[in-house]
């Protein structure tokens, strides 16, 4: 357990491959609570590497964490309309965007106006930087194991987003050749941790 969400559950997170290895992966899913196909997808990876039928190289640890957002997940799997994009369940329970209150984006004063089936809401996040438990949670997992390569996933579009570095590039490349995804250069910036 790495934490507790805004409405006390706990956050798991599970380890794979050498204790002592070279490099580490850390895999986050569903931080957005409607986006239930990332945590389906945790799940599965996770059973295939439960019965090894993945193998992990010596000098890897992959770190996952299946469910980052349990609240928006669990209030998303009760409500029918939780497919429709900007849905309400994207949030925590404390109505905060994560992706926006990890993000190191320039305008953290700002907030984001996001339309919910009939009516436009504002959606916290950027105000209070690191200010929710599932974010600290994070953040502490990417110090205490200062990955090599964080992916963190969403089933919104079909695509792979990197940073700037050359490095990131090639890693989305790769990773796009494996998974068939297209992708789009720098849409996010590397988090300030």
């Amino acid at each position: 357990i790495i934490g507790h969400t805004a409405h006390d559950k706990p956050i798991t997170m599970y380890q794979y491959g050498n204790d002592d290895a070279s490099r580490t992966v850390l895999m986050n899913f569903g931080m957005h609570g409607n986006e239930t196909g990332t945590v389906k997808l945790a799940m599965k990876l996770l059973e295939a590497l439960d019965t090894k039928s993945i193998d992990i190289p010596a000098d890897l640890k992959v770190l996952i964490i299946p469910c980052l957002n349990l609240d928006g997940f669990e209030r998303a799997l009760k409500n029918q309309d939780y497919f429709w994009g900007w849905s309400v369940w994207k949030f925590n329970g404390n109505d905060v965007e994560l992706v926006k209150n990890i993000s190191s984006l320039e305008n953290h004063s700002k907030k984001t106006k996001m339309r919910i089936s009939w009516k436009m809401v504002t959606a916290d996040g950027w105000d209070t930087p690191f200010s929710e438990p599932e974010s600290q949670a994070l953040r502490t997992v990417i110090k205490d194991y200062t990955p090599d390569l964080f992916i963190d996933h969403h089933n919104a579009y079909p695509c792979v987003w990197w940073e700037t570095t050359p490095q990131a590039k090639q890693i989305a490349e790769k990773y796009r050749e494996l998974t068939g995804r297209w992708d789009r250069d720098q849409l996010y910036v590397t988090p300030d941790y």
